[in-house]
């Protein structure tokens, strides 16, 4: 099966219209829909725009087959800024459709050895959370320690992808909203690609090579 930027929009287009397409709003509708919106928003993020004019120009040449209508700057902005619950959603719409989510009961929250004391180790208790990090020497080994090791690895490899391949910390965001959408967007990107090399059988579910040009 093909694996490219524009196999992956496809099918993400048809994956986000059938989970949120019948969403309905007041007032007069947008020309591009929310299945739309958020699938330019991983569009913008694979390829590794940092310049929105030049995003828009290369959506414009390379994938007006796909978008015949897509909002200038200022819409665009607008529009992405304001979606960022959807966004949230969407992300776990992603993770819920592979072979990678597991449902569990509770919240776990993971630090590092320096956030110690009886006032951090009670908040989470009673938020409803349980707090897994590293013991001190003088500790009994704290349950589930061990899978620490294997949590950092994964944490520092994501936080490579998203600041390597999509460029998190060139989101050129001035405002609160700005940088919290544009985390977002390359969190979604990055599960879009794990989502459809999960569903067309790639043997590296974390790469990204197929869908940055």
């Amino acid at each position: 099966m093909t694996n490219n930027l524009d196999a992956l929009l496809a099918a993400l287009y048809v994956k986000m219209d059938d989970e949120i397409g019948g969403t309905r709003r007041l007032g007069r509708p947008p020309r591009s829909t929310d299945s739309e919106l958020v699938t330019l928003a991983v569009a913008q993020a694979m390829p590794g725009f940092t310049s929105e004019s030049r995003w828009l120009r290369f959506v414009d040449s390379r994938l007006g087959a796909l978008f015949p209508y897509v909002p200038k700057q200022p819409g665009w902005n607008k529009r992405l800024r304001a979606a960022l619950p959807l966004v949230k959603k969407v992300i776990r719409v992603l993770a819920v459709d592979t072979g990678f989510w597991f449902d569990t009961t509770g919240l776990l929250m993971i630090s590092d050895k320096g956030f110690a004391s009886k006032e951090f180790e009670a908040d989470p208790a009673l938020r409803g959370a349980e707090l897994l990090r590293p013991s001190f020497k003088r500790e009994k080994k704290r349950k589930d320690e061990s899978l620490l090791k294997s949590v950092r690895q994964l944490t520092e490899s994501v936080d490579d992808t998203l600041k390597g391949r999509l460029d998190l910390e060139r989101h050129g965001g001035r405002t609160s909203e700005g940088p919290a959408v544009r985390v977002a967007q390359r969190i979604f990107a990055t599960a879009a690609a794990i989502w459809h090399n999960h569903k067309t059988g790639q043997p590296i579910t974390r790469s990204l090579i197929a869908y940055d040009h």
